[in-house]
């Protein structure tokens, strides 16, 4: 959030609820990966102000129109939450970007 405290993302986890699977994502592989899209990488800590986009490979397939709670978890401070439903079809994509 704006104005929040640096968050060492190495440090942090991305837990994905679909309603049927829950999954513990941490940084790194195969857990997450971050890309700074604004900001600097400062050996993994994101600060105010930085722009971040986490990678991860689902462990289960994604079903079309699935309700999912993603929610990062830093070592500390409190818990950000992120719900979306997937896309009706994927098409013949493989890899969705979900902003």
């Amino acid at each position: 959030a704006a104005g929040s405290g640096p968050v060492d993302l190495t440090a942090a986890l991305i837990r994905y609820s679909d309603g049927t699977h829950v999954v513990n994502y941490a940084y790194g592989s195969p857990g997450f990966s971050p890309t700074w899209i604004r900001g600097t990488n400062n050996s993994g800590v994101m600060r105010s102000g930085d722009l971040v986009q986490v990678s991860f490979a689902l462990a289960n397939l994604l079903a079309p129109r699935t309700d999912v709670q993603l929610l990062l978890v830093p070592e500390i401070g409190s818990p950000v939450e992120a719900s979306f439903r997937a896309p009706s079809t994927y098409g013949i994509d493989t890899h969705v970007t979900l902003r």
